[in-house]
Formats: C-alpha cells, sequence, structure tokens
C-alpha cells in the first residue's frame, strides 16, 4: 500500500480527519493553487480576509506574505501549480510580487507552460486562441501557416468566425491542443464558461480527440513534480477545484485537499471517486492540518 493509499484510509474527510496517526509517514512536498484558477481568490483573501464569495474568512494575517514565509520554515517544497491562460507566468510573477508575496518563478508552474512544451516536443505551429497576455509564454515559436489549434480561455476570440478557421485547420488534419478543459471558472461576477465547452465544441464538429495538457491530467502534476526528486505519494494538492485540482492530483498518486473557497460549490466533494482525502474550510486551515499531523 502507497502512503496516500494508507493516510487516505487513515484519515477522514472532515477537517479534522478523525482517525489520523499522529505519526503519519512523512509528506515531503506540498502543492497548492489558486482558489479562483489564477490566484485572484488568493490575492482578494489576502487584500480583505474575506473568500471570493464575501463570508468572513481566517484573520488576514494567515494569509499574508509573512503567512507563507512561515510556511517556508516548514520541512517541505513549495510549487504554486495553475490553469491560468490569461498570462504568461512572468506577468502572473510580476503581479504576486507586487502584492509582497516571496513567490520564485521556478516555483510557478502553469498549464500555459506545458502547451508551450508539448508544441515544442510535437514541432508545430500553432495557431493560438489564448489571450494576449499569453501570448509571451509562446515567444519564439513559429505561428505562420499553422498545423495545430492551441485553445485557452480567451473570450474575445470565441466567436464564430475564429472558431470556423479553427474548425476547417482539424478537418485538414491539424492538431488540437487543449490547455485545459475547465468547465468554468470563477469572476467577480459569477461563475463563466472556461474553455472546455468550446474545445468540446471543435472535439465534436470535427472528429477530433484534444491532446489535453493542463489539469486534471496526470501528466501536468507528474512534469510539475519534474526536478523535485519527489513521487507522487510524497506530494499534496490543495484545491478549490475537486476535479481538476484534487481528483486529478489524486489519480497522478497524490493525496487531495479540497477546500470550500472560490470554486468549490456544495456537494462538489461526491462528484470524486475516490474521495478527497480531506476537505477543509479554507487554505490556511489545510496547511495547518498538513504541518500538525503529516510532518
Amino acid at each position: 500500500m502507497t502512503k496516500a493509499e494508507l493516510l487516505r484510509e487513515k484519515g477522514g474527510t472532515s477537517s479534522g480527519a478523525p482517525g489520523l496517526p499522529q505519526k503519519a509517514p512523512l509528506l515531503y512536498y506540498l502543492f497548492f493553487c489558486s482558489e479562483a484558477g489564477d490566484f485572484r481568490g488568493f490575492e482578494g483573501l489576502y487584500r480583505d480576509g474575506r473568500n471570493s464569495e464575501g463570508r468572513s474568512g481566517w484573520p488576514r494575517v494567515r494569509l499574508s506574505p509573512l503567512f507563507l514565509k512561515g510556511l517556508r520554515t516548514a520541512p517541505v517544497t513549495i510549487k504554486f501549480v495553475t490553469n491560468t491562460t490569461k498570462e504568461s507566468k512572468e506577468d502572473l510573477l510580476e503581479r504576486l510580487r507586487r502584492l509582497n508575496f516571496d513567490i520564485y518563478e521556478h516555483e510557478i508552474f502553469t498549464s500555459l507552460t506545458a502547451a508551450r512544451n508539448l508544441v515544442l516536443e510535437y514541432e508545430v505551429r500553432p495557431m493560438l486562441l489564448v489571450d494576449d497576455r499569453a501570448l509571451a509564454e509562446f515567444k519564439g515559436i513559429a505561428v505562420n501557416n499553422p498545423n495545430a489549434v492551441v485553445i485557452g480561455l480567451a473570450p474575445h476570440r470565441f466567436n464564430y468566425e475564429v472558431l470556423n478557421q479553427a474548425f476547417r485547420l482539424l478537418l485538414n488534419g491539424a492538431l488540437l491542443i487543449a490547455i485545459h478543459k475547465a468547465r468554468y471558472y470563477k469572476r467577480e461576477d459569477g461563475l463563466a464558461l472556461g474553455p472546455g465547452p468550446f474545445v468540446s465544441a471543435l472535439e465534436y464538429a470535427t472528429d477530433t480527440k484534444a491532446i489535453v495538457v493542463g489539469k486534471p491530467e496526470g501528466k501536468f502534476f507528474l512534469e510539475a513534480l519534474r526536478g523535485l526528486d519527489c513521487t507522487p505519494e510524497e506530494a499534496i494538492m490543495i484545491g478549490d477545484d475537486c476535479r481538476d485540482d484534487v481528483g486529478g492530483a489524486q489519480s497522478a498518486g497524490m493525496l487531495g485537499i479540497l477546500v470550500k473557497t472560490g470554486k468549490y460549490r456544495k456537494e462538489d466533494e461526491g462528484k470524486i471517486n475516490p474521495p478527497p482525502y480531506l476537505i477543509c474550510d479554507n487554505f490556511p486551515q489545510a496547511v495547518d492540518h498538513i504541518l500538525r499531523l503529516l510532518l
């Protein structure tokens, strides 16, 4: 039995995780993602001490840059993994640093990075259906006379003419690469359609299967682990998306902790099998559990 299976068997699905032994197998690596897919939820908690649904959350100090620095004193390695396709990794890093978060570029792994790696591996020329801010991630890649379609979250480009152009490329044998297939994401005005429905429409119209590179694909999580001298059984994923964050991580062999913020909806935890290793009200509660019981 793996470490993850052992802990899942002895743990629980409530914030208290009843039955978990005080001396659990050592877990060295901690993963967490943003609560809104692009760290907006994490920033919002820092700014006003409330979660993205407007309810009072943990005290602001628990989510401040000081909280992150305190986490670094523990024997864990932190990796920020996100499905964001709306901005490059450099822009994301700059935005978080403006908020005084002590984060380094090598600690961020995005689905855009995974998509770029795949484009280079297959040596294709992509039609890029991504946000303008994400184009920098594909700098240096030829896009003339495209023989592939890379699709992320690009609301301003999801119109009939552009999608029809992609449709015709795919009918002529172009490769379809989906940065991810999220059904929806969290905006300030509520939930909104993600790239998944548009990817599925192109798949249906062209009888083509997309190569998906982001969450919840197991390969995405394994790619994020590369270079860390860490097995999946030694990693924990904290996220608010039951399928993409928790389900994907657990399918790769990690432990998954679901937090009830951002995209979370009541009874989401029942949508995956096996269920989350743990369910917490928020990110600090999940980290507290790890530091107290798993190290």
